[in-house]
């Protein structure tokens, strides 16, 4: 039996190591229950793994990228990605039709005002986002999938259990568009740091 990976991807320092393991203790439950909601487990375990790179993450089932803000959104800078990204959001999700069919998410630190619970949630939502392929109907489904969401009701999970086991290609170019965006930034002078 497989594990199921989830490459919890922090850009920048947005996020310190007590934070990531309080964020952790919250969201590990919801996966696990996804996991658990099949009798043998769907998975061997679900691995939930911080600090991957481009190269680890590849093999992941699932990449989700913290970053700072929006302002600082690795999606938009993805060669597939079309639109803009609008600052009142919590978070985004890329996802096919493209021509690779790749999925991304991405959740914004600074748009959680501190709060852990309410980063879980998002997490929780892109994911469900990045799993389902579902843009904004989704938002009607309640719990976790609503906008602003909740935590994860028995539907979500029982929603997640169906997918999971699909396999979504993801996109880790997201190492190389936060590293560029930031060399840009040092290197211009016309910006004040």
């Amino acid at each position: 039996m497989p594990n199921y990976t989830i490459a919890l991807a922090v850009l920048g320092s947005c996020l310190d190591a007590g934070q990531q393991g309080h964020l952790e203790g919250l969201i590990r439950p919801w996966f696990d229950a996804i996991n658990n909601s099949h009798n043998p487990p769907i998975f061997a375990r679900m691995n939930l793994d911080w600090g991957q790179n481009a190269s680890s993450a590849a093999h992941s089932d699932l990449v989700i990228y913290f970053v700072p803000s929006s302002t600082e959104s690795v999606i938009a800078g993805s060669p597939h990605f079309h639109g803009g990204v609008r600052t009142d959001l919590a978070g985004l999700t890329l996802h096919p039709p493209h021509a690779n069919g790749q999925a991304a998410s991405e959740v914004y630190v600074s748009e959680h005002n501190g709060s852990m619970t309410d980063m879980a949630i998002t997490v929780f939502h892109e994911a469900m986002h990045n799993q389902l392929y579902l843009g904004d109907p989704m938002h009607s489904h309640g719990g976790a999938a609503g906008s602003p969401g909740t935590v994860p009701n028995a539907d979500n999970i029982t929603e997640m259990a169906r997918h999971i086991r699909t396999r979504r290609h993801q996109w880790t170019g997201g190492w190389a568009v936060y590293q560029r965006l930031n060399a840009d930034l040092d290197s211009d002078s016309s910006i004040p740091l």
